[in-house]
């Protein structure tokens, strides 16, 4: 058996600009990780913190401070939602040399055979490199349908989209056929696998063993109008018992802990495994984040939608309609109208249900992850553990 200097290796690049891009580049790690452990390396890195420069290394707060704002945001969105207009946008990074100093840095830092990107910030300093300098690149589209202007650009060798709605935005970008692959959005195997019945993870939570759960959550940072929705529920008369994911809202958590409520109500912060509040849940209640969505459907949920990002989220919406595996309902009133729809008509609900695990895919990651292999020119019938 031959000696290598090291081992194959993919670098990731992801952002925490919105919880998707971080919980893809993990999943499709985990997948590699299972699929070719001990012959293929992965390192993750968060670029923007990591390595650029002020302000671009701000751009995850600006997030997160823009999209309380979701009018003037979508307003934004759509304006720069063109070739020519995203190109300009993007040619402010690349005209940044410490910008570009700065990731030319990472790659000689990591010396990846692959670069698998998940946020279009890398593209910049992509175009400026000179084309023989420039990695092996395949970037994962987080985006489900509504796929900005921003992801697309030539100079990435490949391509892997969600949905033939983000497939057609690729095209119409003018990324090349034969570099698009059309996989699905990948989502940690855990979602999927049911390996404890619902009632050992409600004895071991506290929940009740026979009501209906709601699962009501709004991403890590407890984003949307969760207080109201939750008050809606826990007044409506519904026989259930509602959990809570408050995330890192520290205030929220409180303010909900202080109330007394007319039906049982847990209340959680942030949480690390949101696999097993999901398969113990019987309703999914969330903004219309994809890795919520996806997270959602894997685990066999129906959803309710009660928030969108305008723009960038409105198209998730859509997937789930057209999908039959939820609904959209913006006001908390008409969440509890659903939720009384569905809990009071078994054979509506287990239709709905059923929809949901026809819409998931839960082997998208590792269908990426065979795919990245072939991608970097690494074939599986040729890879070898390493030899230090």
């Amino acid at each position: 058996m031959a000696q290598l200097s090291r081992p194959p290796r993919i670098l990731f690049l992801f952002s925490d600009t919105g919880g998707g891009h971080r919980s893809v580049c993990e999943a499709v790690i985990e997948a590699v990780q299972s699929e070719f452990g001990g012959v293929i390396e992965t390192e993750m890195v968060d670029f923007l913190r990591d390595y650029y420069p002020w302000p671009f290394n701000k751009l995850p707060e600006i997030y997160r401070e823009a999209v309380k704002f979701p009018a003037a945001y979508g307003k934004f969105w759509h304006t720069i939602n063109t070739p020519q207009r995203t190109r300009a946008l993007l040619d402010l990074g690349r005209f940044s040399a410490q910008l570009c100093r700065q990731f030319a840095q990472m790659l000689a830092d990591y010396q990846a055979d692959l670069v698998v990107l998940t946020h279009y910030m890398a593209l910049p300093p992509l175009d400026w490199m000179a084309v023989e300098n420039r990695p092996k690149t395949t970037m994962i589209v987080t985006d489900l349908v509504s796929t900005h202007a921003t992801w697309f650009r030539n100079v990435i060798d490949h391509y892997i989209v969600p949905t033939p709605a983000a497939r057609d935005h690729a095209l119409a970008h003018g990324i090349d056929a034969h570099k698009i692959d059309l996989i699905g959005l990948p989502v940690a195997d855990r979602f999927a696998q049911h390996n404890e019945s619902k009632a050992t993870l409600r004895s071991d939570f506290g929940w009740h063993l026979e009501k209906p759960i709601v699962l009501l959550m709004g991403g890590g940072e407890g984003m949307g109008p969760l207080f109201t929705n939750a008050h809606a529920i826990a007044h409506t008369g519904l026989d259930l018992e509602l959990v809570v994911i408050a995330g890192r809202n520290h205030k929220l958590r409180a303010k909900l802990e202080s109330q007394t409520w007319a039906n049982k109500m847990h209340v959680y912060g942030f949480v690390h495994e949101m696999h097993r509040f999901m398969q113990a849940a019987d309703v999914l209640v969330t903004k219309a984040g994809p890795s919520s969505i996806c997270e959602g459907l894997n685990a066999g949920l129906p959803i309710v939608l009660y928030d969108r990002l305008p723009g960038q989220e409105e198209g998730n919406v859509t997937y789930l309609l057209e999908g039959g595996a939820g609904h959209y309902a913006p006001q908390p009133q008409q969440v509890v109208e659903i939720l009384g729809e569905w809990l009071g008509n078994s054979a509506e609900f287990q239709r709905i249900t059923h929809n949901a695990t026809q819409l998931a895919q839960p082997d998208a990651a590792r269908q990426i992850a065979h795919r990245l292999i072939e991608v970097a020119g690494l074939q599986p019938r040729n890879l070898q553990p390493f030899i230090k």
